[in-house]
């Protein structure tokens, strides 16, 4: 007995580092065994996947080790959490609905009472939630505090009925049969409660708390796909699914059939109509198949072939497609494959040659070729413009073509006409406008940072109209900077704290087209951005699903990657000082990021997501942009 207390402290402290570390990557110790493997082949997936089997209960283990475990084994989506449950009472495994959803820590937890103790608390931060749909929702990071109650199941009170026993083989761990040396408790866990509601978390019936890295390690994040109210353009909605299931192309049809989430209610639709069942999904030999009933099988043509593209461009994420995506409506099978590029504002690949607009050392616009340097002649009104010019923006190749500049110190918007006529479509009357982008219909977006009106010129019109905003989002902050997705059902949008010290927040929020009148709508649950900066230099769409973001972080400027609607935390190389512009090529595969310094010595660079900078394309210009 006189070393028991070191030794449950050391196991104490190494089971800790697990559950930040470990457990962060599927939460195993040391002595995992590797149990089953299932390689995974869908888009992304450059590893396979490999089942991690946490250790499961064992004599001698303290509630902390329990605990610990238990958080280890909370990841085990591919055995139904099989471990997991073996660490709970009867009761607790009655209450336990593991799929009601899963709150997301990040961070270090820690547990300040001792290792012995049937009550453990852990002190963490909670930084988003995943519903039972699948859907990651990031809340502000909050601390809360988790309390685990322990019983021990090998001495169970007089008249329990909870005594563990039999119960998925925890009886035969052997437990209880080291009672001479203090060894013969069999700790379980009884409740899991949580102080607050952060993320709708409030005991052990409602769901799974797992790391960031977690989530990352256990569960595959993958597109869902819609359409915009055009009917023009698929808009990606991101839902979470365990990874090594089997039941991965049903449940991510199943989640296409259920319609869009929260985030984009209102601006997208579905091909596919209410009342379609799903009869079979499944993945044979690379191929994906895909059998749907009820009204899907009685569309006109049209329509149905919107809802192919839809099953289409789903299914072809799924890990193990590498082939034909195959579905069958009724007593029709159709090849999906491809029907997806009807639906694509965006090109496979850019073409090579001037497909970027600048500005030069004297204002003037220009065209640029990133593949030889080399400047073009601008034709047209704007590129004859008598005074400075700056932020050139170009519609998608797509819609007509429409340009956009900044004129008069930033204060007014030039739109030149696909008929080549120009249009000054807004002068703000102090501040500036934020560099203008173009989205999918043509519209031409922008901020005036004086006024924080988001203005939006629609394709066909000579004046902006403002863009209603929710007045939730402007609470302390004011908008800075929009940038349409090139589906346009969305917007990304910086909004500037009005507080000092300033920040900015980003934010991802639906497009509702107009109605009854009235002018576009920003709405549908609007989704913050995660990750560390205090202001955003620029940022644009790097693909359908992922933005490329320049920011102040401390002392440093950053690039940033990263993908909204998941947990992954945004991660980039450093940059040089002074390069606060960037515009990504409108393509689905990606290409030559470019970024830009402003101000000082102007200059265009190549950006690399891993290697940074390369060494200046062309000096003396600024403001490059892609179209879009």
């Amino acid at each position: 007995m006189a070393d028991r207390a070191p030794r449950a402290l050391a196991r104490a402290v190494a089971l800790l580092a697990v559950l930040v570390l470990a457990t962060a990557c599927s939460g195993i110790p040391t002595d995992t065994r590797v149990r089953s493997s299932g390689e995974e082949r869908g888009a992304g997936q450059e590893q396979p996947f490999v089942h991690q089997q946490a250790p499961g209960p064992e004599p001698g283990l303290t509630p902390l080790d329990v605990v610990a475990r238990f958080l280890a084994a909370s990841s085990g989506f591919d055995e139904d959490f099989a471990t997991a449950r073996r660490f709970l009472t009867q009761n607790a495994r009655q209450r336990w609905q593991p799929t009601a959803g899963i709150l997301v820590y990040e961070g270090r937890a820690t547990f300040p009472a001792q290792p012995t103790s049937s009550t453990q608390t852990m002190t963490t931060s909670v930084v988003g939630r995943i519903d039972a749909d699948g859907r990651y929702r990031p809340i502000p990071r909050t601390e809360i505090q988790v309390t685990f109650q322990l019983v021990d199941a090998a001495a169970p009170t007089p008249g329990s009925s909870d005594d563990g026993a039999a119960d998925d083989g925890a009886a035969d761990d052997g437990a209880g049969d080291d009672s001479a040396d203090g060894q013969d408790a069999q700790w379980q866990l009884d409740a899991v409660d949580a102080s607050g509601t952060a993320g709708g978390y409030t005991s052990l019936g409602q769901g799974l708390l797992l790391s960031r890295a977690a989530v990352e390690r256990a569960m595959l994040a993958l597109p869902v796909w819609f359409a915009d109210p055009s009917g023009r353009a698929l808009v990606p909605d991101q839902v979470y699914l365990p990874k090594g299931d089997d039941e991965v192309p049903a449940a991510l049809t199943r989640r296409l059939l259920a319609g869009p989430g929260p985030g984009l209610q209102g601006a997208v639709e579905t091909a596919i109509p209410s009342g379609t069942r799903l009869v079979d999904a499944r993945v044979v030999s690379g191929e994906a198949f895909v059998e749907l009933a009820g009204p899907v099988t009685r569309l006109p043509a049209e329509r149905r072939q919107l809802a192919l593209a839809q099953l289409g461009r789903s299914l072809a994420a799924v890990p193990g497609v590498d082939g034909p995506v195959q579905v069958t409506l009724g007593t029709e099978t159709f090849d999906a494959t491809g029907a997806d590029n009807a639906f694509d504002p965006l090109q496979e690949t850019l073409v090579p040659g001037p497909n970027v607009l600048v500005i030069d050392r004297n204002g003037k616009l220009q065209t640029f070729n990133p593949g030889d340097a080399q400047l073009g002649v601008m034709p047209g009104a704007l590129g004859a413009f008598a005074r400075p010019l700056r932020h050139p923006a170009r519609s998608l190749p797509a819609t007509p073509q429409r340009i956009a500049a900044l004129s008069d110190g930033e204060r007014g918007l030039q739109v030149q006409e696909p008929d080549g006529t120009l249009h000054r479509v807004h002068l703000a009357r102090t501040g500036p406008l934020a560099p203008p982008a173009f989205d999918a219909h043509g519209n031409v977006w922008t901020v005036d940072r004086a006024t924080g009106d988001v203005l939006v010129t629609a394709s066909g019109e000579d004046a902006a109209a403002p863009v209603q905003v929710p007045t939730a989002l402007l609470e302390g902050y004011r908008p800075w900077q929009v940038e349409p997705a090139h589906d346009g059902a969305r917007v990304v949008l910086v909004l500037r704290s009005t507080r000092q010290p300033a920040d900015d927040r980003v934010v991802v929020a639906a497009v509702l087209p107009p109605a009854g009148g009235t002018g576009y709508r920003l709405g549908g649950a609007v989704l913050p951005l995660q990750g560390s900066w205090q202001q955003v230099h620029d940022l644009d769409w790097r693909s359908p699903t992922s933005l490329a973001m320049l920011v102040v972080d401390g002392d440093n400027s950053r690039a940033l990657f990263l993908t909204p609607g998941t947990v992954g935390v945004a991660t980039g190389p450093t940059v040089t000082s002074g390069v606060d512009e960037i515009t990504a090529p409108p393509t689905r595969t990606g290409g030559t990021l470019l970024v830009a310094s402003s101000s000082g010595r102007p200059a265009v660079f190549a950006l690399d997501e891993s290697d940074g900078l390369s060494n200046a394309l062309q000096r003396g210009l600024r403001d490059p942009a892609y179209a879009g």
